[in-house]
């Protein structure tokens, strides 16, 4: 019989990404958007979300959002 491989649940794997992505953007990244309107989501969030989509292959902004 072979080991089960170590799962984590869904909610700790998108903290654990956004915590990545925002410690990179903190330290080394300037605000990505200048210009126009105040933003509703930071922009390590933004990454987080595409991040977890494409991970979870997700394809369309519309089952990002579900």
């Amino acid at each position: 019989m072979l080991p089960e491989e170590p799962t984590i649940d869904p909610e700790r794997f998108i903290i654990t990404v956004f915590c990545t992505i925002d410690d990179f953007f903190c330290q080394s990244c300037p605000k990505l958007r200048q210009r126009g309107p105040a933003p509703t989501l930071a922009d390590s969030e933004v990454m987080t979300i595409e991040a977890v989509g494409e991970f979870l292959h997700i394809d369309t902004d519309l089952e990002l959002y579900a």
